[in-house]
């Protein structure tokens, strides 16, 4: 199977109300850019910044930052670093861990309709660096890297479900 690409636009997403920092994921949703991004190697605040473009069928058109929701780094240890993310259309899945290879991590949730930080929600707990995700909507999973070590496949329907986060160990 090979794919073959077809440039269609450069689209700039920094600005002085929003800069992208260091990306960790990006994600186009309808006519919505999202942008996980950390501002430091060490001790930056993470973010999920939120872009609508002007003109989705005119991409060149270029974006609009609309909002951004801020994982605030605190004092030393914090689980302020974003990873990748992905989506089930209704929620954006994205990991947020400490910056160090055994964690913490977190896996957080967070809905389309209401980008809010009071929105987000805490799925699970990891003793680990979790990074990068992966949807997949045949199985119903979620499957998350890890630092160095391997990855996780978690049930999206008990993550979605339950009252509390899940302890991942």
């Amino acid at each position: 199977l090979h794919s073959k690409w077809h440039f269609v636009a450069s689209i700039q997403l920094y600005s002085d109300l929003s800069p992208t920092y260091h990306p960790q994921g990006v994600k186009i949703i309808g006519d919505q850019i999202f942008l996980s991004t950390v501002e430091g190697k060490d001790q930056g605040a993470g973010h999920l910044l939120r872009y609508r473009f002007i003109d989705r069928e005119n991409p060149a058109q270029g974006v609009i930052f609309v909002d951004q929701i801020t994982f605030d780094a605190g004092s030393g240890g914090a689980i302020n670093h974003a990873g990748g993310m992905d989506t089930d259309g209704e929620r954006i899945f994205v990991p947020l861990s400490a910056n160090q290879e055994e964690g913490p991590g977190q896996l957080l949730s967070v809905p389309l309709e209401s980008f809010h930080a009071e929105n987000v929600r805490v799925l699970a707990t990891f003793d680990d660096h979790v990074g990068g995700i992966l949807l997949d909507k045949l199985g119903g999973t979620l499957r998350l890297v890890d630092w160095s070590t391997g990855y996780y496949r978690l049930d999206l329907r008990t993550l979605l479900d339950q009252s509390s986060p899940l302890a991942v160990s």
